[in-house]
């Protein structure tokens, strides 16, 4: 055996258990290590599956809010609905009512005292006593006109505001209804209009002299006139959203052409009283 052998074969005889270590250690299951990265693994996700359920609940009781919400917009958004639909049907019916055609309305309603004490002063009523039907032809406006200027007539009609003459007398004769429901078409009239007042007592025509736009304290457009007139009255302006701050005023005065035989059976039946 010559030295270069025998210094390679001590070599590899020291060598080897460390390297047969080295290649056991290599694997061998990483149990210190993999205990390690299993540990760290679980706690990155702990925190983010609490977070993730976190974000869930809150979500779900956000949905939760939102469909509450939702359900009661409907609900009042229903209601208002079918408020607005019994009001307006409540309208349309006592518009159509027979009772307020010409030939049925009350002769008897000659002085505004009369007309109040019909319509019922000491109690309530289930629905306001027509005294005619207000008509202009060219901007299609056609609607009852009954006594009474509260708010249990402005629904279903147009009212004529007690303390000013009936149409079948002289003097002025005031009617207000709302401008977004049977007055809206007055945004289109336009002096010289024609506008007939239908009643038991005969048509009375007027003719439209002007308009005009003041405050709701300006009680003057209620004064007596020598000569029948005519006024009507609304709010304006007629978009405006909310209570409108100021009133549009029809000034008409009545025309030579009125119904005189029933005016004038009318003025006689006023005098024998």
């Amino acid at each position: 055996m010559t030295f270069a052998t025998a210094t390679r074969l001590a070599m590899s005889r020291r060598i080897q258990p460390e390297t047969v270590g080295f290649v056991e250690s290599a694997l061998s299951p990483p149990t210190l290590l993999g205990g390690r990265c299993g540990s760290a693994r679980v706690t990155v996700i702990a925190p983010a599956a609490r977070c993730w359920e976190v974000d869930v609940m809150g979500r779900n009781r956000t949905n939760r809010v939102v469909r509450r919400i939702e359900c009661g917009l409907l609900i009042v958004g229903v209601t208002c609905l079918l408020w607005v639909g019994a009001t307006s049907l409540s309208a349309f019916l006592y518009q159509v009512e027979p009772s307020v055609s010409p030939q049925t309305l009350d002769h008897s309603l000659v002085h505004p005292e009369a007309v109040r004490a019909a319509y019922g002063v000491e109690g309530a009523v289930e629905a306001p006593a027509p005294i005619g039907r207000l008509e202009i032809p060219r901007i299609g406006l056609s609607v009852v006109v009954a006594e009474g200027d509260d708010e249990n007539t402005l629904k279903v009609a147009v009212g004529h505001l007690p303390d000013t003459s009936l149409p079948w007398q002289e003097g002025n004769t005031a009617v207000a209804g709302h401008r977004d429901t049977f007055f809206r078409p007055l945004r289109r009239i336009q002096a010289g209009d024609e506008i007939r007042f239908v009643t038991g007592h005969g048509t009375f025509r007027y003719r439209v002299r002007r308009h005009t736009i003041v405050d709701p304290d300006a009680l003057w457009v209620l004064d007596a006139s020598p000569a029948a007139a005519l006024t009507l009255i609304t709010c304006y302006p007629f978009n405006y959203v909310g209570p409108a701050p100021r009133r549009f005023i029809v000034h008409a005065e009545r025309m030579a052409n009125v119904s005189e035989s029933s005016y004038e059976t009318v003025n006689r039946e006023g005098n024998t009283q």
